[in-house]
């Protein structure tokens, strides 16, 4: 999500902070992502913050296939947030949950968010130790768990990683608020991501 005077991002997006290997990564698509997502929102009637919502979608999922439901407030699909919970399939065949929000706050401008958990097969200390070593995050403990953050004052992506068996359960967390309207999410895409979005 890109930040500019106007804006408050709260959580901006690293999308380089998943995962070990190239493989294993998030990827972002050349051309617009599967726009199957915005559609179901526009058609049902959630417009309020469709720019916004494909904005974060980019971030969030990437060009990865994922199969799951949205949910809407019937009846006040503009005014009202709405959210989605998908099921992600990485490069490797790895797939975590995705769970996004996106819609106005009592502000009247959007909100969004998006979560993501994913079990790694390697330990939690190997997956600490990779993420501050590799991706110049810093880390801190929590009980059993480690919270990791991004060290860019403009950056707030939260990954908390828990011991899970012989692995680790990595959840990663994004959260913004906007103070300007949706349409200006629509010049974020066309100068970050290269094409129009559309109506």
């Amino acid at each position: 999500m890109k930040l500019n005077p106007a804006t408050i991002a709260l959580l901006a997006t690293l999308p380089w902070l998943v995962g070990f290997a190239e493989s294993e990564l998030k990827t972002y698509p050349d051309d617009r992502p599967n726009p199957a997502i915005i559609e179901d929102a526009v058609a049902r009637g959630a417009t309020s913050c469709r720019y916004n919502l494909e904005d974060m979608l980019i971030h969030a999922l990437g060009d990865r296939e994922g199969q799951g439901v949205a949910f809407y407030p019937v009846g006040d699909e503009k005014r009202r947030p709405y959210m989605g919970l998908y099921v992600t399939t990485y490069p490797n065949g790895d797939q975590a949950h995705l769970q996004w929000v996106a819609g106005p706050d009592a502000s009247g401008l959007c909100a969004l968010s998006w979560t993501e958990a994913r079990h790694w097969k390697q330990p939690c200390k190997d997956v600490v130790e990779r993420y501050v070593r590799d991706r110049g995050v810093q880390g801190q403990p929590m009980g059993e768990a480690t919270l990791l953050t991004s060290t860019s004052p403009d950056n707030g992506l939260k990954v908390v990683a828990t011991p899970a068996g012989d692995g680790c359960l990595v959840t990663e967390s994004d959260i913004a608020w906007r103070l300007d309207p949706d349409e200006k999410a629509r010049e974020w895409i066309q100068a970050d991501h290269g094409y129009d979005p559309g109506p």
